[in-house]
Order: structure tokens, then sequence, then C-alpha cells
């Protein structure tokens, strides 16, 4: 009963710095199938956001500045290893331009249970 909202970003797949920008929300009791849930974005010049249920009750809030920077900051990579190929652009590269967002509903898993994917005995399986 987790909601998580992660941007994938970085010079390369191999170079993936999303750990910087994932955030995790757990329902506080029950389960997402109990009721209706609203999962939204708000992305405006300076930050973008996901919540779930109510805007003010945010999952992730990335605020939009030098994403290369703060892959060197987070030591995703190392300013002369690699070519930076947002050194030219404007804004908050690479979310300063069109793309496309993948909605993804993943369900099951692991999710650090040591039991497996949807072990036997528990109820509630899709």
């Amino acid at each position: 009963n987790n909601y998580g909202a992660t941007l994938h970003w970085g010079p390369d797949y191999l170079s993936d710095a999303f750990p910087l920008t994932h955030g995790l929300f757990t329902l506080p009791e029950g389960t997402f199938n109990d009721e209706f849930h609203t999962f939204g974005v708000y992305w405006n010049t300076t930050h973008m956001i996901f919540y779930v249920d109510e805007p003010s009750q945010i999952v992730l809030n990335v605020p939009l500045g030098n994403f290369w920077q703060r892959g060197i900051d987070g030591g995703y990579w190392k300013a002369n290893d690699t070519y930076n190929m947002w050194q030219y652009a404007e804004g908050p590269a690479p979310f300063n331009q069109e793309f496309y967002i993948i909605l993804n509903l993943a369900v099951g898993g692991t999710a650090g249970n040591a039991d497996g994917y949807f072990p036997d005995g528990v109820g509630n399986k899709p």
C-alpha cells in the first residue's frame, strides 16, 4: 500500500540519479483498493510536485534547478567524468523541454519482502 513518485534523469541510463528525486507515500491505514484515490502532478517553472488525494499531501517535491550539479553533489557522476549534455541549456534541463511522462501501475513485487512475490496464505491478491 505504497505509492512512489520518481523522476529518472542523468547523462545515460547507467548514471540515472533517480534516488535523488524519489518519494514514497504509505497509507496510514487500509489499502489503496478500499476507495478511490487521486494521484496528481503540479508542474510549474520552479517545482514538480507529486501528491496523493490532496495537493497538501505531497509525496515528492522537486525544485527545478541545475540537475547536472545535483547529480555531482549527489555523487552520481563527477564534473569531468562525462560530457555535460545540458551545459548550454536554458532552464532546468532535462525538464525544460517537451517529453513523455510514463504513468506506471506496478502491482505486487517484493518491496523488501523476504518471502518473495505474493507469498502463499496472504489474502487480497490481484
